[in-house]
């Protein structure tokens, strides 16, 4: 995926880069649920964009499969072991939709830790320095 960016600093083959967030970002959220309310993020330097430099960067594509199914494949799979846990060990649906909910919120705090494991192990390199 290629977006956007402005370099807030650079030194070392290194740059800070604000990422100029599109639309659709709004929406996902994942940045803001690893922690990353920032669009500050750490860059490979290869071209050697200066500071206030408008760029290209470059961000893993399989990142943002794994982000997604994270984001929203471990909450789901939480619910439904809940859901067969509950069935196996409870009396009730009412105590089992409970213990399901209990389970998916658990899954659901899993997952934040997961997302920000995730966010800091992207690889995002500088591509192109923009005119």
């Amino acid at each position: 995926m290629k977006e956007e960016a402005i370099v807030e600093s650079a030194g070392g083959g290194r740059a800070t880069v604000r990422l100029i967030r599109p639309a659709a970002c709004e929406k996902c959220r994942v940045c803001r649920e690893s922690g990353k309310e920032s669009s500050l993020l750490e860059a490979e330097n290869s071209p050697g964009a200066t500071v206030g430099q408008k760029v290209t960067v470059s961000i893993d594509d399989s990142l943002i499969a794994k982000a997604t199914f994270i984001f929203y494949g471990v909450p789901f799979l939480g619910f439904i072991i809940g859901v067969l846990l509950g069935r196996l060990i409870l009396r009730s649906e009412i105590q089992t939709l409970l213990f399901a909910f209990g389970v998916t919120a658990f899954f659901y705090a899993l997952n934040r830790k997961l997302v920000r494991v995730l966010a800091s192990g992207i690889n995002i390199k500088i591509t192109a320095i923009s005119n």
